[in-house]
């Protein structure tokens, strides 16, 4: 059976990329074709120690650059194949071939929706949590979620906003833990959602303790609908909160912005449809995020594929 790295960035597990990362090797663990090894690694020195004592087929990097900078042509010296997991990658650096930096062999995205007709960029669904999901009726008052970390872009405000208007009596889950690498504006961001709520029967439930992501999960299915309101950001790859939402199974409404585009056919986008809307077609959209759900369990397979095709 062939060895194959699953490296991780060393410095924090409040990072979205390293929960992504945590995700990933996860679906691939219970491989019977390949033997996929996760570690944490903090520099170069640490990866040739790793193939020094494991002599893997490949190494997957769960890359962003800011989280290894210590990466680059140096890993050209290692026998072996290198493939990164690429995390900021737009349809337009496919078309203009300016994702390759010409350190690795091989890159895989963790965005289908990219369309790509070469053996050097490979796409996938997204990694989720296996998670046993309580499917019930809509809670009385409705329960809306949100979650993140306090960045103004995600438009936590706007949920709030929206849940105001379109009901007398809502409960809203608001989830901020705070990230290790950029700088938070949570006081900010809590002032202008409690500064949209108008109606009496509005309550707003603010956490922002870090949780794991089983308890992440548990937080999104204890809500009817959930919400990513981002602002649209040019030049940047598809969001991972969406995965710990398609793993609680509970309906999903997002916003135009290009950080979901992944799933823009198949989920209902804000404004154009709105929380009401998937109350009235409760049933309807709770089945949508499942088939999401099922799809999506099928990455270990799909990597399989792609491994098969080059090494």
């Amino acid at each position: 059976m062939k060895t194959i790295l699953f490296l991780n960035h060393g410095h924090s597990n409040k990072c979205g990329v390293y929960a992504q990362g945590i995700r990933h090797f996860e679906n691939l663990k219970e491989s019977k074709i390949y033997n996929f090894l996760y570690f944490d690694v903090i520099n170069f020195t640490e990866v040739c120690n790793l193939c020094n004592i494991y002599n893997p087929e490949a190494i997957m990097y769960n890359y962003m650059p800011v989280v290894m900078n210590w990466l680059n042509y140096n890993i050209k010296t290692l026998k072996t194949k290198n493939i990164c997991v690429i995390h900021n990658i737009t349809q337009k650096l496919v078309d203009n071939n300016q994702y390759n930096d010409g350190y690795f062999d091989h890159y895989i995205s963790l965005d289908r929706s990219l369309i790509v007709d070469n053996n050097k960029l490979f796409s996938q669904d997204r990694p989720i949590y296996k998670y046993n999901s309580n499917v019930s009726v809509i809670n009385n008052p409705i329960k809306i979620g949100t979650f993140g970390f306090p960045f103004l872009h995600k438009g936590f405000d706007e949920v709030i906003k929206t849940t105001n208007n379109e009901f007398e009596s809502a409960e809203i889950n608001l989830h901020m833990s705070e990230s290790f690498f950029c700088n938070n504006e949570t006081e900010k961001i809590v002032e202008m959602c409690l500064s949209n709520i108008t109606k009496p029967n509005i309550k707003l439930n603010f956490t922002n303790h870090f949780i794991e992501e089983k308890q992440i999960i548990d937080f999104l299915n204890k809500n009817d609908i959930n919400c990513l309101f981002y602002h649209n950001l040019d030049g940047v790859g598809v969001s991972a909160a969406i995965d710990y939402m398609i793993s609680a199974q509970k309906p999903i409404l997002i916003s135009t912005s290009q950080q979901f585009r992944n799933f823009h056919n198949e989920l209902p986008v804000y404004p154009f449809q709105n929380l009401t809307y998937i109350v009235e077609h409760y049933a309807e959209q709770l089945q949508i995020v499942k088939n999401i759900y099922n799809r999506c369990l099928t990455l270990l397979e799909s990597t399989h594929n792609i491994l098969n095709k080059i090494l």
